[in-house]
C-alpha cells in the first residue's frame, strides 16, 4: 500500500518567520506548505488536511486561539496534530495545550527541538492512523465471522429438519440394529 507524503503546515503571520520555519523543516527532510494567516491556513486545511500544523499563536491575537479551536471541533480537521508557536511564557503554553494543541513550544525554539516535535507528532499520527487501520479490519474480520456463524446456523437447522426421525434418538436406534 502505497503512503501518501506526510505533510506539515506552518501558519505563521510573520512572513520572515514563516520562510525561516519552513526552510528548516525542509532541510530536516518534511514537506512543508506555508499560509500566511488563520484564514489561508483553515482554507489549506480544510482542502487538504495537512498531517500537522505549525500555528504562530501571538497573546495578544485571538485569532490564533480561535484558529485552533476550530481545527479540533471540525470533522475535517480534528486529527490534524497541532504544535503551537507560542510568543510567551508558561502560561500561555498551558492555555494552548487545554485548548486542544497536541504540543506547545515557545519561539524562537531551538531547531533541532522543533524538528524532533515535529517527527514526535508525525509519529503519534502514523500510529493514529495504523490504529485506525487495524479496527477496521478487526471489523471486517467480526462481520465476517458473523456470517460465517450464520450460515452454520442455518445449515445446522437444515441439518436437523432433513435428519429427523420423528423423535428417535438415531445413535441409539443405530447401535441396536446395525
Amino acid at each position: 500500500m502505497a503512503t501518501q507524503p506526510e505533510i506539515v503546515l506552518i501558519v505563521e503571520a510573520d512572513a520572515s518567520r514563516r520562510e525561516l520555519l519552513r526552510t528548516l523543516l525542509v532541510q530536516g527532510g518534511q514537506n512543508a506548505l506555508t499560509a500566511e494567516s488563520a484564514i489561508e491556513g483553515m482554507r489549506v486545511a480544510l482542502n487538504s488536511p495537512p498531517d500537522v500544523i505549525l500555528l504562530g499563536m501571538d497573546n495578544g491575537d485571538p485569532r490564533g486561539a480561535n484558529t485552533l479551536t476550530e481545527i479540533k471541533e471540525l470533522a475535517n480537521t480534528a486529527q490534524v496534530r497541532v504544535i503551537a508557536l507560542i510568543h510567551g511564557g508558561s502560561a500561555e503554553r498551558v492555555r494552548a495545550l487545554q485548548l486542544g494543541a497536541d504540543d506547545a513550544i515557545t519561539v524562537p525554539a531551538d531547531d533541532d527541538e522543533l524538528l524532533a516535535r515535529v517527527r514526535t507528532q508525525l509519529r503519534q499520527k502514523r500510529a493514529i492512523r495504523e490504529l485506525g487501520a487495524k479496527v477496521r479490519n478487526a471489523e471486517e474480520s467480526y462481520q465476517v465471522a458473523q456470517t460465517a456463524f450464520q450460515a452454520l446456523a442455518v445449515t445446522e437447522k437444515m441439518t436437523r429438519g432433513a435428519s429427523d426421525t420423528g423423535g428417535c434418538d438415531c445413535r441409539y436406534f443405530l447401535l441396536v440394529f446395525p
